[in-house]
């Protein structure tokens, strides 16, 4: 009986959907007692009604949406759920239904002489029961009896699981809707304000052109600051754009090899364009020969691009902002440190946080928009992002990717430390 009991149990729990776990069930049931049939019913609860239904003709028959209360057998399922055990029915011609015999009649009609009725639970709330039935009369033995609650058990606990997993599916389904959706309206807003701002940032550079010298120092610093924000909302939508890109190409990016030295000095090109005539040092390491990647060069570009950006915007001047790059086993790890102000607790980027700003700086963001992006080019590319900081004395950004020929594993957690 044990190992009845045990090899069932690991049977019912294998099966990773709803049907295939009733199938399994009703079918180990029926080699394992004396029955003619058997029958499974999932009330109400889970959602529609379903029967599992296994006879002598070694079929299995599953009907979902179906009404309990067709079953001849309804009358001992409510009783079986109602007394909280199993009911057992020796012979169904004596036994009382509580009606005028037309159950027993239509049972008989069947071929069934004795039922085995067992209430299928999960806590206090009823899942639904389970129905055997013999072909003649006579004592379901207490071992049946021990078999089926142990079964019962297993089927519940089953159950639960795949209507967990099913709901799991359908959450993540809409989820996934609902993201497509925000990145189609980012994309249009975007586009929709990207036009007139280029407009604007256009006029205010002839404004500015045509007449310099008939400006006063109010009005040019006036026109400086408009410039500026115009710029920056220029930027913030470019980002937005860019992250669109990035994610809804996700799962149809074709990665390519991409050579880490020219990388390498498109990147240190545009942190020397980016510094202009301030007072810093940068400082790029040589990548070993023939050293590449597995990626979206594009993307690769932008994410190293917008790190850099940051370090470079918020080291003061006379520091310095270092790029290097090595390979270690199946990555290739590029590391940003820069000398500048750090970030504070309060101004990391937080995870499932998107765009958020630090409070306590009020010319720009370490986080936001740019780290968004980084985030999700790392993560479409199976790598990984390490973040260390030291307030008032500097940032550390190491940016992990596979290597060309390496298997791409599943995306990382941001890592975050704190120092000092």
């Amino acid at each position: 009986l044990e190992a009845n009991i045990t090899r069932i149990a690991e049977l019912v729990r294998q099966p990773r959907s709803l049907d295939a776990v009733l199938e399994r069930t009703v079918r180990e049931l029926a080699s394992t007692l004396p029955a003619t049939e058997v029958i499974i019913t999932l009330v109400e609860g889970l959602g529609d009604c379903s029967h599992a239904v296994w006879d002598t003709s070694g079929e299995v028959h599953i009907v979902h949406h179906a009404n309990e209360d067709a079953l001849d057998e309804a009358t001992l399922i409510r009783a079986a759920v109602h007394h909280g055990d199993v009911i057992a029915v020796s012979d169904v011609s004596t036994y009382h239904f509580g009606d005028d015999g037309t159950i027993a009649r239509a049972l008989l009609d069947r071929g069934i002489c004795a039922v085995l009725v067992t209430p299928v639970f999960t806590g206090k709330t009823p899942l639904g029961a389970m129905v055997v039935h013999a072909g003649r009369v006579g004592e379901w033995p207490d071992a049946s009896h021990r078999l089926v609650r142990a079964i019962a058990r297993e089927l519940a606990a089953a159950v639960q699981y795949t209507s967990a997993q099913q709901r799991e599916q359908e959450m993540l389904a809409r989820l996934d809707a609902l993201d497509r959706v925000q990145r189609g309206f980012i994309t249009s807003v975007a586009d929709e304000l990207r036009t007139p701002l280029l407009s604007i940032a256009s006029s205010l550079d002839r404004l500015g052109e045509d007449n310099a010298a008939q400006l006063d120092p109010d009005q040019r610093r006036s026109l400086r600051i408009v410039k500026i924000h115009s710029e920056r909302l220029t930027a913030v939508l470019e980002g937005l754009l860019t992250l669109s890109r990035v994610e809804s190409r996700a799962a149809t990016t074709a990665f390519s090899s991409v050579a880490v030295a020219p990388l390498m000095e498109g990147l240190r090109r545009y942190a020397t364009r980016l510094r202009g005539d301030r007072q810093l040092v940068l400082n790029f390491s040589e990548p070993a020969d023939g050293m590449a990647l597995h990626g979206d060069e594009a993307q690769l570009h932008r994410a190293l691009a917008n790190v850099i950006d940051n370090a470079i915007k918020f080291t003061p001047d006379g520091g310095e902002v270092t790029i290097t790059v090595r390979a270690t086993g199946d990555l290739v790890s590029f590391v940003i440190i820069d000398t500048g102000i750090g970030m504070s607790d309060e101004d990391r980027p937080r995870p499932l946080i998107r765009w958020l700003r630090p409070r306590s700086i009020n010319d720009g963001a370490r986080g936001g928009i740019g780290l968004e992006i980084v985030r999700s080019v790392v993560e479409h590319h199976g790598g990984a992002l390490d973040i260390d900081s030291v307030p008032g004395a500097g940032t550390t950004v190491t940016l992990s990717f596979p290597r060309l020929g390496a298997s791409v594993r599943p995306a990382r957690q941001t890592r975050q430390t704190r120092n000092g």
